[in-house]
């Protein structure tokens, strides 16, 4: 939490613990951004932008730098790729009744309002990692160019071998980085598929076959994967698509300035105002792929 040295904030110490948990805590279960890209911490939280090299040995570099310089906002130079890092912020109010009331009852502080806020943050910081945001023309990780791809067969043909689709994917990724730990992300529609039976005389499901097969594998359900979601290019994410995503921060990371913090107005009148006001903010920048091959986008084609 940053405070300002002139916060007149209203609250007492423990309150503000209370708050800080709350938007400091891990993002929900159900927004894996945290989980399947590394984070690295900028050296200045409150830099602007941020430069990273595209690998020269990667096959992919020339794709990529061709295709990032059609964004606006990034600008690039040879393999040098100069990315701003944007402002996401949501501001909230705590009612200074519910404060008082806390106090007088000896109660938990109500902390429904930051709760909400911290979880619009974490939304967004999901959506831009793998949507990005069309407006700000900011790219995300399903409109990279110079990334692997791999088209599989319909999950719903019938009798086909679910785990056999996870191999041929995995072998999609350069022998490279194949060995390395991986998160494949699904959409709910084709997790549920692998969740079918797939060996009827062990009652195993196409998933315990696969992670069996796959131990450097995790898989992921993340609900942005879902048909019909907005790209950063304007046009809208197709059905049964997927991505496997290496763990390993030197082929692909995000930037993080500012992870989830709550900032308070400083110099509120509080009494009159009858709030505390606040807001939760952070700073992250793309996507980054300094090995943009090691990214395959899979179209379970259907």
């Amino acid at each position: 939490m940053r405070k300002q040295a002139n916060d007149n904030s209203y609250l007492f110490q423990r309150e503000l613990e209370v708050i800080n948990e709350v938007v400091a805590r891990q993002p929900d279960l159900d927004l894996t951004f945290s989980r399947v890209f590394p984070m690295v911490l900028m050296s200045n939280p409150e830099a602007e932008v941020h430069k990273y090299r595209v690998a020269d040995d990667d096959s992919g570099s020339a794709q990529l730098l061709r295709k990032m310089d059609t964004y606006p906002r990034i600008k690039v130079s040879g393999s040098e790729l100069s990315t701003d890092i944007y402002k996401i912020g949501v501001k909230f109010e705590i009612p200074l009744e519910d404060v008082k009331n806390s106090r007088a009852w000896q109660r938990p502080l109500d902390t429904e309002h930051v709760e909400r806020s911290k979880r619009a943050v974490d939304e967004k910081m999901n959506k831009v990692a793998y949507l990005g945001d069309s407006i700000f023309g900011v790219p995300g990780a399903l409109t990279l160019s110079g990334v692997t791809s791999f088209t599989g067969s319909d999950l719903d043909t019938a009798n086909l071998n679910l785990a056999d689709e996870v191999t041929k994917a995995v072998n999609a990724i350069p022998v490279r980085f194949r060995r390395r730990p991986y998160s494949l992300v699904l959409a709910d529609a084709e997790y549920k598929k692998f969740q079918n039976i797939g060996n009827t005389f062990s009652n195993e499901t196409w998933l315990t076959i696969a992670q069996r097969q796959h131990p450097n594998l995790s898989f992921e359900v993340e609900a942005d994967l879902d048909a019909g979601g907005s790209l950063s290019d304007d046009t809208t994410l197709a059905a049964a698509t997927g991505l496997l995503i290496p763990k390993d921060q030197n082929l692909v990371r995000i930037p993080v300035g500012i992870m989830p913090e709550a900032i308070f107005k400083p110099n509120q009148s509080v009494e009159y105002d009858e709030m505390v006001s606040a807001k939760v903010k952070a700073r992250m920048g793309t996507v980054e792929a300094p090995f943009p091959t090691s990214i395959v986008k899979i179209t379970w084609d259907n």
